[in-house]
C-alpha cells in the first residue's frame, strides 16, 4: 500500500501488538485510539497491582507476564530472591523491552524444570540407581517397524518396505508387542544394548480403524499404549478413498478421531496415503536423531521409568539433558499382548467399558481404588446412596486435573452394585 493508505492504531492484546488497520473518518478514528489508549491503561493498571501484590506477599513468582496467565510456581521452589523478579522487570516490560523479559522468564522457568525433575528423578530412584548409561556419541537412533507392516505378499507392506529402505534412514523390522513403529537408542559397543524412546505410533488406514472400533480392538490397543511407558503417542492415520463402504458412517469415525485426541491425549497425524506416512517416519526419525544426540540416557525399570514421568510434563521431561528410558527387552516383556494382567490391570479394562470412560480415568480411578472389591468396600462405607454416587466424582484425571463427574460417578456406582440405573 501507498503512503496515506493506513494508519496505525494501538491495539493493546496480550503482546501489545501495533497492527496496521484500513483508514476510517476523523471520528471512528479518534474513538479507536481512544478505546486503545484506554485499554493499554488498564493493562498498565493491572499489571502494577499484581506486581504490588506479589511483591508484597512473597509467596508467588508469576511465569507470565500476561493478563490471561494463571500459572503460578510455589516460593519453596526458587530462592527468596527470585520473588523480586517481577518487579525488577516490570519498568521495562511497561517501556516495551517485552523480548528481554520474556527470554529471562524462559530462562527461570527452564531452570525451574530442570530441578524439578532432577528432584523427581532422585525420589524415586533413591533405592535403586540405573541399570546403565549411554553418553552422547555412543548410540544411534533407529527406527524400529513391526514386521507385519512389512512383511508378508501384500502390495501395501512391500511398497512400505521398499518406500522405507529408499529413505535413507536406519531402520529394524522386528516383533513389537504393541504399536506399528518406535525408535530405539542402540549401542556402538559390542554390547549393542538398547533402549526405547518416548515415541510410538500407531499406524490405521480409514477403513481399518473402522473396523476396529466395531469389533472392540480400538478401545484394547488404546489401553495397551497408554500403559506402554512412552510419553508421546502418536494414531497414524491414512485416508481412504472408499469413505461411503466403511463399516460406520464417517462422521461417528471422525468423533473418535477427536476423542482420542482431546480426551485420550494421543496426538492425531493424518496422512493422505503410504507414500506420506513413509515420509513422515523418515522426518521424524531425523527429528529423534537431532532430539537426543547430546542428551544422557539412563536405563531404568518400567515402574520406576513411569514414575518419574507421571510427576512431571510431557515436554520438559523431553527436554531435559538427562532421559531415564526402558530396555527393549522390558518393553517387549511387559507390553505381551499374552502376559498375565494384574488385577489393578484387569480392573482397567473393565472400567473402560463403561460408556464415557476413558483409559486416563479408569487409572485414576484404579490409582484410589485398585480392584473392584476395594472400591465396593468404599461404597459400603458410604451412608446415603447420594454419596455413594458421588464416591468417586471428585476424582482427577489427565493432565488438565480435571474431575470425573456426577454423571460417570454414577454410572459407575450402578455396575459395582447391585442398584438398576
Amino acid at each position: 500500500p501507498s503512503e496515506g493508505d493506513f494508519h496505525f492504531v494501538m491495539i493493546s492484546d496480550n503482546d501489545c501488538r501495533d497492527v496496521a488497520v484500513p483508514p476510517a473518518d476523523c471520528h471512528e478514528a479518534a474513538v479507536s485510539n481512544k478505546k486503545a489508549n484506554q485499554n493499554k491503561h488498564n493493562i498498565k493498571k493491572d499489571l502494577l497491582l499484581r506486581i504490588k501484590e506479589k511483591s508484597t506477599a512473597l509467596k508467588f513468582k508469576e511465569t507470565e507476564f500476561n493478563s490471561t496467565s494463571n500459572k503460578v510456581i510455589p516460593k519453596d521452589k526458587y530462592d527468596m530472591s527470585s520473588s523480586f523478579t517481577m518487579v525488577k522487570s516490570s519498568t521495562n516490560y511497561l517501556n516495551g523491552n517485552y523480548n528481554e523479559i520474556k527470554s529471562r522468564e524462559i530462562r527461570d522457568q527452564d531452570l525451574f524444570s530442570s530441578r524439578k525433575i532432577t528432584e523427581i528423578v532422585k525420589n524415586v530412584l533413591s533405592t535403586e540407581p540405573p541399570l546403565f548409561c549411554f553418553k552422547p556419541g555412543t548410540f544411534r537412533v533407529i527406527l524400529c517397524v513391526d514386521n507385519s507392516e512389512t512383511l508378508g505378499s501384500g502390495k501395501r507392506k512391500k511398497e512400505m518396505a521398499d518406500k522405507l529402505s529408499q529413505s535413507g534412514i536406519p531402520i529394524d523390522t522386528r516383533k513389537l508387542q504393541v504399536g506399528d513403529f518406535l525408535w530405539i537408542a542402540k549401542e556402538n559397543s559390542g554390547l549393542e544394548r538398547e533402549l526405547v524412546l518416548d515415541f510410538i505410533i500407531e499406524r490405521k488406514r480409514m477403513d481399518d480403524l473402522a473396523s476396529s472400533i466395531c469389533d472392540g480392538r480400538f478401545k484394547e490397543q488404546k489401553f495397551r499404549l497408554k500403559n506402554c511407558g512412552l510419553l508421546k503417542l502418536i494414531y497414524m492415520v491414512e485416508s481412504y478413498k472408499n469413505a461411503k463402504h466403511l463399516p460406520i458412517p464417517e462422521q461417528s469415525l471422525y468423533q473418535s478421531i477427536t476423542n482420542t485426541q482431546v480426551i485420550d491425549g494421543f496426538f492425531i497425524k493424518e496422512t493422505n496415503d503410504l507414500f506420506h506416512s513413509a515420509e513422515y517416519l523418515k522426518i521424524m526419525t531425523n527429528q529423534l536423531i537431532n532430539l537426543y544426540k547430546n542428551k544422557t540416557l539412563f536405563a531404568a525399570r518400567m515402574d520406576l521409568v513411569k514414575e518419574i514421568k507421571k510427576n512431571a510434563i510431557c515436554e520438559e521431561v523431553l527436554q531435559h539433558d538427562e532421559q531415564y528410558l526402558i530396555t527393549f527387552e522390558e518393553f517387549s516383556s511387559q507390553t505381551d499382548k499374552n502376559k498375565v494382567l494384574l488385577v489393578k490391570e484387569m480392573f482397567v479394562k473393565h472400567l473402560t467399558q463403561i460408556k464415557g470412560m476413558s483409559v486416563d480415568r479408569a487409572l485414576a480411578i484404579v490409582k484410589i481404588y485398585s480392584t473392584p472389591s476395594i472400591l465396593v468396600s468404599a461404597y459400603e462405607n458410604c451412608s446415603s446412596d447420594s454419596e455413594k454416587e458421588n464416591l468417586i466424582s471428585s476424582i482427577q484425571f489427565g493432565t488438565l486435573q480435571r474431575k470425573i463427574g456426577n454423571a460417570l460417578s454414577k454410572q459407575v456406582y450402578f455396575v459395582y452394585s447391585n442398584k438398576k440405573s
